[in-house]
């Protein structure tokens, strides 16, 4: 996300942002509720169905309005509290659908990532779900990795042109709804 430092949208941020921390908590209480793997295959179909309606109709595009930006929050938020991943989905599916520039789109998905995650994470913890200890020394390589996996991503990033990166987005968004479809 620092990486693309220069490409931010406040408006989008904080409009998206504050709803899906909101949701993303009660999404994330929920979890310990309700069957997990329903609620993937759902999101997988959704998003299945999400890119097949932007191959038919490529100049679609939201304004980047504060209600769609409010709506889509909640919505990514809920999502990903309930799936564990979900909600990065669709955030990508209203970030696309909002056509914003590569620089802009990698920010503000990243930050608004990083916000909402935390907040269901931490609702998690509250809740009762433990981490085990490997996991929590993995931390060691985990953030160094990702760091590395940034920057070789901004490079790719870079190479893709800006025409192409919103069909780059839905090829992953395609693949990201067979693997919670077929393999919740």
């Amino acid at each position: 996300m620092f990486l693309f430092k220069h490409g931010i949208n406040w408006k989008i941020l904080f409009f998206f942002g504050i709803p899906g921390i909101l949701t993303g908590i009660v999404g994330a209480y929920l979890v310990f509720k309700l069957p997990e793997s329903l609620l993937s295959q759902i999101v997988g179909g959704l998003l299945i169905a999400y890119v097949i309606f932007l191959m038919l109709r490529p100049k679609f595009k939201l304004r980047p309005s504060a209600t769609v930006a409010t709506l889509g929050g909640a919505g990514s938020g809920f999502l990903g509290g309930i799936s564990g991943v979900g909600g990065g989905a669709l955030r990508a599916v209203v970030l696309t659908a909002f056509n914003l520039p590569k620089a802009v789109y990698i920010f503000t998905s990243g930050l608004l990532g990083f916000v909402i995650d935390a907040s269901r994470i931490g609702t998690y913890i509250f809740g009762g779900t433990k981490i085990p200890t490997y996991l929590i020394w993995g931390f060691l390589v985990f953030i160094p990795a990702s760091f590395i996996g940034a920057k070789i991503g901004k490079v790719v990033a870079d190479k893709i042109p800006e025409k192409k990166f919103r069909f780059v987005i839905a090829i992953f968004l395609f693949l990201v709804g067979v693997k919670f479809l077929f393999f919740p």
